[in-house]
């Protein structure tokens, strides 16, 4: 049975989290943006930062399929 205790499930979750977050930041900048100095910011963080969160809810979703990992299937 999986957990979202484990250490290889905290591993894989926060390897996705932080993937989505650099995905995503640079994208909310490209919506509406101009220039490096104008984009705003806290904002651009703020959407990051929720589709982090959304990862992590994926993460444990993902725990009632495969192994003890955050991936939806098995390697």
């Amino acid at each position: 049975m999986s957990t979202i205790f484990s250490r290889t499930f905290a591993r894989d979750a926060l390897e996705r989290a932080l993937a989505t977050f650099a995905e995503v930041l640079p994208a909310s900048w490209v919506v509406g943006q101009t220039g490096v100095l104008d984009v705003d910011w806290t904002g651009s963080l703020s959407i990051a930062g929720l589709a982090a969160l959304a990862s992590i809810c994926k993460s444990v979703v993902a725990t009632r399929v495969g192994d003890d990992t955050a991936r939806l299937g098995s390697a």
